[in-house]
C-alpha cells in the first residue's frame, strides 16, 4: 500500500509540472494523474483499484492559479455515480477540499458524458471571499416533453471557510434553464400536426447585490423566457410574448436556497397555464382542426380475429335523433370492427377496469381480475401484440374492484392505490416486468360522474348532466383561475340549458363542453331518454373527440366527434361499458368490457 502511495504522488507530480490540460485557463478534462489523486483521496484504491472515472472537468481557480477546481463522477458498481468536487493545490498535489454526493439515475435523471461545467465568474460573497459553482445538466424528460423540465443546474460552493477539508455548497442545484409546456401535450415521436406546439423557455443568470444577509452579499436570479410557438412549417418560430421574473436570495447562514426551490423563477411560471389565447390575439389560428384519419393499416397480430358486429338501422338512427335537443349528426349504423382479448372461459373470473398502453412500439393491456375461487385481487399485464403475460399485483383487499377505484396509466406507467384507507399508492413500468414500488404520484378514479373531464390538451372539458345540483359542484375558480371574466361567462352559458331544471332532473342527460380557447360554453347534446345515463369517459389523443358508455335501452359505447359535431355508436352491444381509448401505429382503439369479457374495437 505504500508503495503505491508513493508512486502515485511522484506521478501526479511530475504531471502538474509538465500538463497544459491540468492547469490551463480554459475547462478542460483532468489529466489521468489528477483523476488519481482525486479518487486516492476519497477511496481505498488497494480494495478499489479498478475504479471507473466516468468524466471529469479541471479548470484552474480566477483567485489563485495555484489551485485546480475539478468536478469528478465516478460510476460506482452498483450502477450509481457518486459527485466529486474539489480544490487542489498543485504545487503540493494535494486536495484541500472535496464535496462528495450521490447520484441516482431515474426517469428524471440521466447522466451523460460532457455536461459538467466549472463556472468561475465573480460570484463575491464578501469583499474577500469568492464562492466557485459546477453546472450539472443532468434532467432528463424523455421524449414527449409534456409539462415541465429544468436543467444546467448551478451549486455554488464557498472557498474560504473550508473545515475538515469539506467544501461546503452554499447554494445547491439551482436550474438555470427552464422549459414549460404551454400548449398541447407535444410528443415528438407522434407529431401529430393537430397540436399546438408551444413552449416557454427560459435562461438565468446571478447578480451579486451591496444588500448583505448575515455578513454574505444578497444574490438576485434573473430569468429571461421567451413564449415560442412552433406552427410545424419546416421548423419556424413564433415568439408570442417575452417575460422577465427576478428572485432575491439572502443567505440564512448555511445556504441560500433552502426550501424556495418552487419560488425559482416566480410561483407564476411554475403554474401549469395554457397560452393558446396568444394565437387567438395574434390571429395565428386560421386553419380548423381536423381529426386523425385511421387509413394506417390494421397491425397483423390485432387484424387475426376482428370482424363488425350487427349495427341498427338508419330508421332507428333518426328516431334517436328525434330525442336530441341539438341539431348534430348521429350515426348509428356504422361500428367499429372488434375481437376479443380476454374471454370468460372461467366462471370463477371477474374483470374490471381494462385499460391500454403502447410502450416500446409494443401494445400493452392493464386490468384487475378477482379470481372467486380463493378470493385474490390481481392485476395482469397483457402485450396483445406478443400474448405474454404478466402478474402485476395480487392481494385480498377489495379495493380494485370497485368503480370508483383508483388506478390508472400515466407516462407508461400503472399506478393504483389497492387500500384507499391508507391511501398509499404504487407504479408499476408497464413492459418491464418488474417489481412494482412505492410512488409520490396519485391518481383519481377514472369514475367521474359529477366532474369535468379535461381534455388531453387541456383546451376542453366535458360536463355531464345529471341534475341541477351535480352540475354546479364544479370547481370553477382551480379550472379557471388563469381566464378573466370566465367564470361569469360560465355561469351565464350553463343558466341557457338549466333554465327548466325538472327537465333535466327527470330524465334529460346534458353533456356541456366548455372551450378554453374559444372561451366559450356550448351543449354537445341532450338526450330525451330517461333511462340514458351516461357513464366512463376516455379522450382521444388529439382532443377532437372522446369515447363513453352509457346505461338503458340505448346502452354501448359512444364516439363524440367535436370538430364534425357527430355522435356515432361504435360498440353496439348493450352490454359494452368502460372504453380506455389508445392510439397505436396511427390507429384509434378503444379496449373494453362486454361482460365478463374485455375486447378492443377500431374503426
Amino acid at each position: 500500500m505504500k508503495k503505491t502511495t508513493t508512486y502515485l504522488i511522484i506521478m501526479i507530480a511530475f504531471s502538474f509540472f509538465y500538463s497544459n490540460s491540468a492547469i490551463g485557463g480554459r475547462q478542460s478534462k483532468c489529466s489521468t494523474e489528477v483523476q488519481h489523486l482525486v479518487y486516492s483521496s476519497n477511496f481505498d484504491v488497494s480494495e478499489q483499484p479498478n475504479f471507473d472515472i466516468f468524466d471529469s472537468v479541471c479548470k484552474p481557480l480566477p483567485q489563485d492559479d495555484n489551485q485546480i477546481l475539478s468536478s469528478v463522477l465516478v460510476l460506482n458498481e452498483n450502477f450509481y455515480f457518486i459527485w466529486i468536487v474539489s480544490i487542489i493545490d498543485k504545487a503540493n498535489t494535494e486536495v484541500l477540499a472535496t464535496y462528495k454526493e450521490y447520484i441516482y439515475e431515474d426517469a428524471t435523471i440521466r447522466v451523460e458524458k460532457g455536461r459538467m461545467w466549472l463556472d468561475t465568474a465573480p460570484y463575491m460573497l464578501t469583499d474577500t471571499t469568492r464562492a466557485v459553482g459546477v453546472r450539472l445538466d443532468i434532467s432528463y424528460s424523455g421524449s414527449c416533453m409534456s409539462m415541465a423540465s429544468d436543467g444546467n443546474h448551478l451549486t455554488l460552493f464557498d472557498t474560504a471557510n473550508i473545515k475538515d477539508k469539506k467544501l461546503r455548497p452554499i447554494l445547491t442545484s439551482l436550474p438555470m434553464t427552464y422549459h414549460r409546456n404551454r400548449g398541447d401535450v407535444f410528443c415528438s415521436i407522434h407529431n401529430n400536426p393537430t397540436l399546438r406546439k408551444i413552449h416557454e423557455q427560459g435562461k438565468s443568470y446571478i447578480q451579486v447585490l451591496s444588500t448583505k444577509t448575515n455578513g454574505y452579499n444578497d444574490l438576485r436570479v434573473i430569468t429571461k423566457t421567451k413564449v415560442i410557438y412552433y406552427p410545424n412549417r419546416d421548423n419556424e418560430q413564433i415568439v408570442l410574448a417575452e417575460h422577465r421574473y427576478k428572485n432575491d436570495l439572502k443567505f440564512d447562514g448555511e445556504s441560500y436556497l433552502k426550501g424556495n426551490h418552487d419560488k425559482i423563477p416566480s410561483l407564476e411560471f411554475n403554474e401549469i397555464v395554457n397560452l393558446d389565447h396568444l394565437l387567438i390575439e395574434k390571429n395565428l389560428l386560421n386553419e380548423t382542426p381536423k381529426r386523425i384519419i385511421n387509413n394506417t393499416p390494421l397491425n397483423k397480430a390485432l387484424k387475426k380475429g376482428m370482424s363488425y358486429p350487427e349495427y341498427d338501422s338508419v330508421e332507428a338512427a333518426i328516431s334517436f335523433k328525434e330525442n336530441m335537443q341539438e341539431d348534430l349528426d348521429v350515426v348509428l349504423d356504422k361500428p367499429w370492427q372488434q375481437k376479443t382479448l380476454i374471454d370468460s372461459d372461467d366462471s370463477d373470473r371477474y374483470r374490471y377496469h381494462p385499460m391500454g398502453a403502447v410502450v416500446n412500439s409494443s401494445l400493452y393491456l392493464l386490468y384487475v381480475e378477482k379470481n372467486a375461487a380463493n378470493q385474490t385481487i390481481s392485476i395482469y399485464e397483457n402485450n396483445i401484440i406478443t400474448g405474454e403475460n404478466h402478474e402485476v399485483y395480487s392481494t385480498k383487499n377489495t379495493d380494485l374492484m370497485f368503480y370508483a377505484a383508483e388506478i390508472d396509466i400515466k407516462d407508461e406507467k400503472l399506478i393504483f392505490s389497492p387500500d384507499r384507507k391508507k391511501g398509499v399508492f404504487y407504479c408499476y413500468n408497464i413492459g418491464s416486468a418488474n417489481a412494482i414500488y412505492e410512488c409520490d404520484i396519485k391518481v383519481r378514479s377514472r369514475s367521474q360522474d359529477d366532474e369535468p373531464l379535461v381534455s388531453p390538451n387541456n383546451r376542453y372539458t366535458v360536463l355531464p348532466y345529471y341534475s341541477v345540483s351535480s352540475s354546479m359542484k364544479i370547481n370553477k375558480k382551480e379550472f379557471n383561475r388563469k381566464i378573466k371574466d370566465w367564470e361569469v361567462a360560465y355561469e351565464a352559458a350553463v343558466s341557457r340549458y338549466i333554465d327548466n331544471p325538472s327537465s333535466i332532473t327527470y330524465g334529460y342527460k346534458t353533456v356541456i363542453l366548455n372551450d378554453y380557447k374559444n372561451y366559450k360554453s356550448e351543449m354537445l347534446f341532450s338526450v330525451g331518454h330517461a333511462d340514458f345515463l351516461i357513464g366512463r369517459f376516455s379522450w382521444a389523443n388529439d382532443s377532437n373527440a372522446f369515447y363513453f358508455d352509457n346505461s338503458g335501452a340505448f346502452a354501448c359505447i359512444w364516439e363524440y366527434d367535436i370538430v364534425n359535431k357527430k355522435l356515432q355508436k361504435i360498440v353496439p352491444e348493450h352490454e359494452a361499458e368502460s372504453p380506455f381509448y389508445i392510439n397505436f401505429e396511427g390507429r384509434d382503439f378503444i379496449i373494453y368490457l362486454e361482460g365478463n369479457n374485455i375486447k378492443i374495437a377500431t374503426p
